[in-house]
């Protein structure tokens, strides 16, 4: 387990949701959970004034796709409010590097993915993929420390 900094709606309960039988340009089954990789690197992480305010860039960002129910930015080891644990084998908990977002509906999953895949961010390029709702409330429990 880790630490995690996240937005939007922290109380939200997990159940086990319907998925959407649609396929989406990814090649994967459209949720309404969506992982960015390549937006942030660990080295970003390390500084709380920096996750937070790479988090609330997100927020505001990925808001104009539609309701935007949480944010999640898992921390490395040892890092932020919940002073992360180490993750399997002591390093740092999945996901360090990733951003996850979970909308209210799939259609503003869709918009963000589509936006968002392919962007450039800091240089980077960030590839945005579908979860699944149970990756993301797996993630969400496995990175609070």
């Amino acid at each position: 387990m880790g630490g995690l900094l996240e937005g939007m709606g922290a109380s939200v309960m997990y159940g086990h949701a319907t998925v959407n039988a649609a396929v989406s340009l990814t090649g994967g089954v459209e949720t309404t959970c969506v992982r960015l990789k390549g937006m942030v690197t660990r080295d970003e992480l390390l500084d709380p004034q920096e996750a937070q305010e790479i988090l609330e860039d997100t927020e505001e960002e990925c808001k104009g796709f539609g309701t935007l129910i949480k944010v999640l930015i898992p921390l490395p080891a040892g890092t932020g409010p919940h002073r992360g644990l180490p993750g399997p084998g002591g390093g740092d908990p999945p996901g360090v590097g990733e951003v996850l977002l979970r909308f209210a509906d799939i259609d503003s999953a869709r918009r963000a993915q589509r936006s968002l895949n392919g962007r450039k961010f800091a240089e980077r390029l960030v590839g945005a993929v579908f979860v699944t709702e149970d990756e993301f409330a797996a993630r969400d429990v496995l990175t609070r420390g």
